[in-house]
C-alpha cells in the first residue's frame, strides 16, 4: 500500500468518525428535544407577547407547542382558543375552548363565555349559546359579559320574562345599555331583525323558544296563520316551556280562538304556569265566559305579581267599585290613571331625540311614582349620557342606585300596599271543554240596507281644500284633520239644509275668499241650491268642526264653526241671512278647535257652549316629523301638548262668559276630537264625552249648578269605564256615536280608532257604568286595519233596531310601509240586542267599495221618506250624500221636539214609543261625534207595527208629556213642550 493511498484511507475514516459523532450528537439533540419538557411558562409568556403585538399565527404556533406536551394545559387551550378568535377561525376556536373543564376558575368562565358568543354570534346556535351562557353565570352570577350576552340572546328570542332579573343585576352593578332598557318595557315583542332569529333557526330548527320569537315577529307583520302555526309547534317540541303557551294563549285570546284557547288553559301544564301575561288571558276569558268573580280573582293575582299591569288595574278598579270599597276606589283609579299616564310619557319619551330633558326627568318622577325604581334609574343614565352635567339627572341616579343595591330583582321593585287586595276567596276559573263550537260568521248575517250617493245628481258639490304642502315634503299637522257637516233648517221650511266647512291656504289670511264654509238650501224637490253668498256667510277661516243650535230661543238654528286660531258664531236673523257676533258674543277661542256642541249645559233653557280643542305648541303648523328611514311623516299627538277645552255661559243677553276654570272642565291633557252632549243619568243634566286622542277620554258629569248658574262638572271617565279601553289603554279616539245599540233603555257610546286598534264599543249599565263590549258585538275585527273617523247610530231598515256607518281613511299616505291610505266605509247591521255583522259593499251600495278619506259623518234624512239617510265629508273627494234605498223597511214615526221650560233645541230629551210589537227608547243628543252636526229629528223604527199604543217624552225639565192612542204611523210629527199636543206635518 502506498503512502498516499494510506493517507487517504485515514481521512475516509477521519471523516466517518467525524460524521458518526455529528449523528450521535444530531440524535441527541433530538432526544433532548422530545423528550425533555420545553419550559412552557416562557412559551405562554412569549405566545402572549406575540399576541399583544398582533403576530397572532406565532402566538398559535407557541401555544400549540405547550400543548403538544400539555394537551390538557388550560393556559394554552385558552390563548390557543383566543388567537383563533383573534384570527376569525371560529370552528378551531370552539374546538380549543370546549376542551377547557367546566369550573369557576376564570379562565373556565373565559372559555364558556367565548363560546357562547361563538356560537351567538358566528355560528348562529341560540341553543348551544345560551347552554354557555348559563354554565358561566352559574359559577360567576355577576359577570357583566356573562349577563349581558344572556339578557341579548333571550331578548332577541322575545323571553323577557327571563331576561329582567339578568338586565336588573346589571343595573345594580352600574352597567347601562340602552337596549337592555327598551327591553324592560317591552312585552309580547322580540328585539332585533328577524334574520337574526332566521339564523338561529338553521342551527336548530325546532327550538321551541326560536320558534316563539319567530312568531313575534309574524305577529308584527300581521301573519297571524304564520304565528300560530310556529307557537303551536313550540308547544309540541317542549309542553313545558312556559313561553310558548302564553304566547299562544295571547295570541289565541287576540285572535278570538276561545275554544282552543279554553282547551289550552285547561292542560295541566298550563295550569302550572304562574306567569302575569298568563294570569290575565285567564282572567279575560273568563269574564267572557261569565265567570265574573273568577276572573276578578285572576286579574287580583296579575297584579299581586305586577302593580303596573294596565289590563289587571283597570279591571281591579272595576272592582271595588261594583264592591263599593271606596278606600281601594280611589287608590286603583290613581294606579290606573298613573299607569295610562305613564304610558303616554314613556311613547313621548320615545318617540324623538329632546334637546330639553324635562320630559326625561317627568318620564323619571313617574316611574319612581309606580315603584319601578330600576327603569327610573336607567332614564336618569340616559340623561347623563345625553347631556352629563345634568344635575338634576346625577343626583337622582346617585339616590336611586343606592336604594337599588337591596332592591328585589323584580320590575315593580316598591310596591304600593295602599293596593294590596285579599281575594283568595274568590275561585279560580275552570273551563268547560267540549266539541268545539261552530258558529256562522257575523259577517255572513245579511241585511237588507242599501245606500246610493245623490250628491252629484241633487246639486251638491262640494270639495274640501287643504292647502297641501309642496309635493315630498311631508304632511303637516291640520292637513289630516278635514272638514265638518251640520244639518239645519235655517229657513224654517221643514226641510233639512246642510252646511259644510271648508280649509283654506295656510297661513290664513283675513282676505281669503276663494275656500269658504258653504250653506246649501234644500229645495224639497231632490235638489239643494248654493246659498252662501245670499245667506252672507263669508267664513275664511280654516275650519273643522261646526254645531247647530238656537243660543237665543227665536226659533231660528244659529251656527258655531270650530277653528284653528278663532271659532265663529253666525246668528240668523230668520230673514235667511246671517250675522257674525262671534265679538260681541265672546266665543272666539284662539285655539285649535275641533269639535263643539251648543246646547243647554246649566238648565236655564239657554244652550251653552263647548268647544273642543287639541293641540298646541309654537311650531305645531309647521313641523313635519319624520321616519325612522328618513322620509317625512305626520307629527303625532304625543309631540305637543294638548290645549285645553273652553266651556262658554250663555248670559242671555247676546254674550256669554268664559266659565272653563270655575265650572271643573279644566282637566289637563285632553287631546280632544269627538264630542257628545247627553242625559245618561235621567235627571234632565247634560253631561259631556270627549273621545281624546292617545290620552283619556273625558267623561264629564254634570253636578248641577252653582248659584250663580256656572254648570259644574267633575271629570270621571276612568272611574266610569269609558276613559280607556277595556283593557285599560288610551286609545287614538276620533269619532263618537250614541244611542241605545242594545235596546236596554240606556245610552252606549261608540268611539272610532286608529290602525291596528279596535273600534270601541262602551255599553252603558247600572249606575252610569260603561262596559267594553266591542267583542261580544262583533265589532272588533272589522275595524283592525281600519283608521275610523266619523260615525253615527242609525235604524237604516226601520226594524228598531240601531245599525253603524263609519268612515274611514288614514292620516297619511304610509303604502310604502305595507300600510293602507284609502280606506272604504262600512255599513253594520245590528242583528239583535247590539250583535253587528259588517256588510259587504256589494250588498250596501257602490260608494262602500270606493276607498277614500272619509272623515266627518252626520245623519239627516234629507228627503223625508223616514229612512235616515247620511252625509259624509272626504279629504280626496267631494262629499257624499247617502240616500237610504232600502227595500223592504219598517214602519215609522218621525217626531220634532220643541222646548218651552226646557231650551228651545230641547237636547237631552228622552222620548219612548210603545207599540204592540215592543217599546223603543231614543234621546235627542247634541255634538254628533266627529266635527258634526246631526239633524235634531228622532226617527223610531217600528218594524211591522201598525199602531203606536203610547209615546211617552221626558224633557230636560222636568216635564212628562204622554199621548196615546196614535193611529198613524209612517208620519212625521212636530210637538212642543206642555201643550198636549202632536201636529201632524206634512
Amino acid at each position: 500500500m502506498s503512502n498516499s493511498t494510506a493517507s487517504r484511507n485515514h481521512k475516509y475514516r477521519a471523516l466517518r468518525w467525524s460524521a458518526a459523532v455529528v449523528g450521535i450528537l444530531a440524535v441527541s439533540g433530538l432526544g433532548i428535544y422530545y423528550f425533555t419538557p420545553p419550559d412552557v411558562t416562557s412559551l405562554l409568556q412569549n405566545a402572549k407577547l406575540e399576541t399583544a403585538r398582533g403576530n397572532h399565527r406565532e402566538s398559535l404556533k407557541l401555544a400549540e407547542c405547550v400543548l403538544a406536551w400539555e394537551p390538557d394545559n388550560v393556559s394554552a387551550l385558552t390563548v390557543a382558543g383566543d388567537t383563533c378568535f383573534l384570527l376569525d377561525d371560529f370552528d378551531r376556536a370552539l374546538g380549543y375552548f370546549r376542551r377547557v373543564p367546566v369550573g369557576d376558575s376564570p379562565k373556565a368562565v373565559h372559555a364558556q363565555l367565548r363560546c357562547g358568543r361563538i356560537e351567538m354570534h358566528h355560528v348562529g346556535n341560540a341553543v348551544a349559546a345560551e347552554s354557555h351562557f348559563r354554565t358561566a353565570l352559574r359559577f360567576v352570577p355577576d359577570d357583566r359579559n356573562a349577563l349581558f350576552q344572556l339578557a341579548s340572546l333571550l331578548g332577541i328570542q322575545a323571553r323577557r320574562n327571563e331576561a329582567v332579573p339578568l338586565i336588573l343585576r346589571l343595573f345594580r352593578q352600574g352597567a347601562f345599555n340602552r337596549d337592555l332598557l327598551a327591553l324592560l318595557e317591552m312585552q309580547n315583542t322580540a328585539l332585533y331583525n328577524v334574520a337574526e332569529l332566521n339564523r338561529y333557526r338553521n342551527a336548530s330548527p325546532d327550538s321551541p323558544a326560536i320558534l316563539v320569537g319567530l312568531a313575534w315577529h309574524a305577529r308584527l307583520a300581521k301573519d297571524d296563520a304564520k304565528a300560530l302555526g310556529l307557537l303551536k309547534r313550540a308547544k309540541r317540541g317542549n309542553p313545558r316551556f312556559a313561553e310558548a303557551r302564553v304566547a299562544l294563549a295571547t295570541v289565541l285570546w287576540d285572535l278570538g280562538q276561545y275554544d282552543t284557547l279554553r282547551r289550552l288553559l285547561a292542560e295541566s301544564q298550563s295550569l302550572e304556569i304562574d306567569e302575569t301575561r298568563l294570569w290575565v288571558v285567564r282572567g279575560k276569558l273568563a269574564e267572557r265566559d261569565g265567570q265574573v268573580r273568577a276572573a276578578f280573582r285572576c286579574f287580583g293575582e296579575a297584579f299581586h305579581r305586577d302593580q303596573t299591569q294596565q289590563v289587571a288595574a283597570y279591571k281591579l278598579l272595576r272592582f271595588v267599585t261594583e264592591s263599593k270599597n271606596h278606600k281601594s276606589v280611589d287608590a286603583f283609579e290613581r294606579r290606573t290613571e298613573e299607569i295610562q299616564s305613564l304610558r303616554e310619557q314613556t311613547d313621548y319619551v320615545a318617540s324623538k331625540e329632546h334637546t330639553d330633558l324635562t320630559p326625561v326627568r317627568r318620564l323619571v318622577e313617574q316611574l319612581v311614582n309606580v315603584g319601578r325604581l330600576w327603569e327610573a334609574w336607567g332614564w336618569c343614565q340616559v340623561a347623563l349620557g345625553a347631556f352629563p352635567e345634568t344635575r338634576w339627572a346625577a343626583v337622582r341616579s346617585q339616590s336611586l342606585h343606592a336604594q337599588l343595591q337591596k332592591a328585589p330583582l323584580t320590575l315593580v321593585c316598591r310596591p304600593d300596599t295602599t293596593l294590596n287586595l285579599d281575594l283568595s276567596e274568590l275561585p279560580l276559573p275552570k273551563w268547560e271543554v267540549g266539541p268545539t263550537q261552530r258558529q256562522q260568521p257575523l259577517a255572513l248575517a245579511k241585511s237588507a240596507v242599501t245606500f246610493r250617493d245623490d250628491a252629484e245628481t241633487a246639486g251638491l258639490v262640494f270639495p274640501y281644500f287643504n292647502s297641501p304642502g309642496s309635493p315630498g315634503e311631508g304632511q303637516r299637522m291640520y292637513e289630516w284633520g278635514g272638514g265638518g257637516c251640520a244639518i239645519l233648517d235655517f229657513d224654517s221650511d221643514g226641510w233639512p239644509d246642510l252646511y259644510f266647512t271648508q280649509g283654506c291656504r295656510w297661513p290664513v289670511k283675513v282676505d281669503e275668499s276663494e275656500h269658504i264654509d258653504r250653506l246649501f238650501r234644500n229645495l224639497g224637490n231632490g235638489r239643494f241650491a248654493d246659498v252662501t253668498s245670499s245667506a252672507g256667510l263669508l267664513e275664511n277661516r280654516f275650519s273643522a268642526g261646526v254645531t247647530v243650535g238656537d243660543f237665543d230661543n227665536d226659533g231660528f238654528d244659529d251656527i258655531y264653526v270650530a277653528n284653528i286660531g278663532g271659532n265663529r258664531l253666525l246668528h240668523n236673523n230668520g230673514d235667511g241671512t246671517f250675522d257674525d257676533c262671534t265679538d260681541k258674543a265672546g266665543v272666539s277661542d284662539p285655539r285649535w278647535s275641533t269639535s263643539c256642541v251648543m246646547a243647554d249645559l246649566n238648565g236655564d233653557a239657554l244652550p251653552d257652549i263647548y268647544s273642543v280643542n287639541y293641540l298646541k305648541g309654537p311650531s305645531i303648523f309647521e313641523t313635519v316629523c319624520k321616519h325612522d328611514d328618513g322620509r317625512p311623516r305626520t307629527c303625532l299627538p304625543f309631540h305637543f301638548p294638548a290645549a285645553q277645552d273652553q266651556l262658554y255661559l250663555n248670559l242671555g243677553d247676546g254674550r256669554f262668559a268664559n266659565v272653563t276654570e270655575s265650572s271643573g272642565v279644566d282637566v289637563p291633557n285632553g287631546k280632544g276630537l269627538g264630542l257628545v252632549a247627553a242625559d245618561w243619568e235621567g235627571n234632565g243634566k247634560l253631561s259631556l264625552f270627549v273621545a281624546n286622542d292617545t290620552v283619556s277620554n273625558f267623561f264629564l258629569r254634570n253636578q248641577g249648578s252653582q248659584p250663580d248658574g256656572t254648570p259644574t262638572f267633575q271629570e270621571q271617565g276612568v272611574l266610569m269605564g269609558i276613559a280607556l279601553n277595556g283593557e285599560g289603554k288610551a286609545e287614538s279616539c276620533m269619532g263618537v256615536a250614541i244611542g241605545d245599540a242594545d235596546e236596554d233603555g240606556d245610552l252606549d257610546v261608540f268611539v272610532t280608532n286608529f290602525l291596528r286598534e279596535t273600534n270601541t264599543l262602551y255599553r252603558s249599565t247600572t249606575g252610569l257604568v260603561f262596559d267594553d263590549v266591542t267583542r261580544k258585538s262583533g265589532l272588533a275585527d272589522s275595524s283592525l286595519a281600519m283608521l275610523g273617523f266619523g260615525t253615527q247610530f242609525l235604524d237604516a231598515d226601520l226594524d228598531g233596531r240601531l245599525d253603524l256607518l263609519v268612515a274611514n281613511g288614514h292620516i297619511d299616505d304610509y303604502s310604502r310601509y305595507g300600510r293602507p291610505y284609502k280606506m272604504s266605509a262600512q255599513f253594520f247591521w245590528n242583528m239583535k240586542s247590539g250583535r253587528f255583522a259588517a256588510q259587504s259593499a256589494d250588498r250596501v251600495g257602490p260608494y262602500f267599495s270606493r276607498r277614500l278619506l272619509g272623515r266627518s259623518l252626520a245623519r239627516v234624512d234629507w228627503n223625508r221618506d223616514g229612512r235616515e239617510d247620511a252625509v259624509v265629508s272626504h279629504l280626496d273627494q267631494p262629499i257624499a250624500l247617502l240616500t237610504n234605498t232600502t227595500q223592504p223597511s219598517g214602519r215609522f214615526v218621525s217626531i220634532r221636539l220643541r222646548g218651552v221650560r226646557s231650551s228651545r233645541d230641547a237636547v237631552g230629551t228622552t222620548v219612548v214609543v210603545q207599540t204592540e210589537k215592543g217599546t223603543v227608547s231614543r234621546q235627542l243628543t247634541a255634538g254628533d261625534g266627529y266635527q258634526a252636526s246631526n239633524e235634531r229629528v228622532l226617527v223610531f223604527g217600528l218594524s211591522n207595527a201598525k199602531q203606536i199604543v203610547r209615546i211617552q217624552i221626558h224633557w230636560p225639565a222636568g216635564t212628562i208629556d204622554t199621548f196615546d192612542g196614535f193611529d198613524d204611523t209612517n208620519r212625521e210629527y212636530l210637538i212642543v213642550e206642555g201643550t198636549g199636543r202632536a201636529l201632524r206635518l206634512p
